[in-house]
């Protein structure tokens, strides 16, 4: 069974998965959509779980301020977790702190010489990869 792993963010979120054997985080996509539309982003992570199913459970990126309180997107990251949950998501949500995910893409991409088009088109997938790598290197042992 596989983990799928969402760097939630206000206007896109990006995605990754893990394979059957929870070894390999893959990048997977990023999905755009109008500011919070919980509904939208449901959906098409339900599509995404279909195609790719059985997936065990949803690692959910989770923001934190440098003093470990929640961030003002971690607050929306609490709100998009109730989301799934109240709307039939079935499946286990876990949340992880998501410390350093995006500036470590960051880096992945600045050594794999993208355009800065590029990069804003990758940068939240791979901070989702970055997210179910920790994940796994912490829970995998």
């Amino acid at each position: 069974m596989r983990l799928l792993a969402i760097d939630y963010g206000t206007k896109k979120s990006g995605i990754a998965i893990s394979d059957p054997l929870k070894i390999i985080a893959q990048p997977l996509t990023t999905i755009f959509y109008d500011k919070n539309n919980f509904e939208f982003l449901l959906n098409e992570i339900k599509k995404i779980i279909e195609i790719n199913k059985p997936i065990e459970k949803i690692i959910l990126g989770l923001p934190k301020n440098i003093d470990g309180t929640l961030s003002n997107n971690g607050k929306k990251v609490m709100q998009f977790k109730k989301y799934m949950e109240e709307n039939n998501i079935n499946i286990e949500i876990e949340l992880f702190d998501e410390k350093y995910s995006t500036k470590n893409s960051l880096e992945v991409m600045k050594q794999m010489n993208l355009t800065i088009k590029k990069k804003k088109m990758k940068k939240d997938t791979i901070a989702a990869q970055k997210i179910l790598e920790n994940y796994m290197l912490k829970f995998n042992n």
